[in-house]
């Protein structure tokens, strides 16, 4: 494999785990706020 297709793949990698870290924060968010509004308390705690 040539370096710049390593470094390549390794910057490919890197911002698909912090889109997927950007995502899952987010849609932590939206739970909590639809659970609030539902269920009228706050969510549990993991």
């Amino acid at each position: 494999m040539k370096e710049n297709e390593l470094i390549t793949r390794l910057a490919w990698t890197g911002l698909l785990a912090a889109i997927g870290f950007g995502v899952s924060i987010v849609s932590e968010r939206i739970a909590e706020m639809a659970w609030r509004h539902f269920m009228g308390t706050e969510p549990p705690k993991n």
